[in-house]
């Protein structure tokens, strides 16, 4: 079974490097992007991913706001954040919405490559609450 993952993030050369990235991985499938908080929420709710990569910085509302949305959910996906700038109050943010991590994209590939190898065959939805 394949771990499905959705796509948060503004920056489009980001979400092509994302979505290559994620198409190296066996068992991985990429079932949709939205460039913002809200079309992401809509989507993800159709969707239903077992994780969600979430960029924290979105034009909208919040990466942050989007998260904690989906923490309230009876069956949250996964949720790892991830953004440009590297800060130690992202740490804090990753425990209130419940996130698996946070991975700075400029270690995207070396840093959540191993990671979501480690999830593809026993994802843990709806779990981190």
């Amino acid at each position: 079974m394949a771990l499905t993952v959705f796509i948060v993030d503004d920056n489009r050369t980001f979400l092509a490097a994302a979505q290559d990235a994620l198409a190296t991985l066996a068992g991985v499938s990429v079932v949709g992007y939205a460039v913002n908080g809200r079309d992401a929420l809509t989507q993800i709710e159709v969707l239903k991913p077992d994780m969600v990569l979430l960029d924290i910085g979105l034009p909208d509302i919040s990466g942050i706001a989007v998260g904690m949305q989906l923490r309230k959910w009876a069956q949250p996906p996964l949720i790892l954040l991830v953004s440009l700038h590297d800060d130690a109050g992202y740490l804090t943010i990753q425990k209130e919405i419940g996130a698996l991590g946070f991975v700075d994209k400029t270690n995207f590939v070396t840093d959540l490559l191993p990671l979501l190898e480690t999830l593809i065959d026993h994802p843990t939805r709806g779990t981190h609450k």
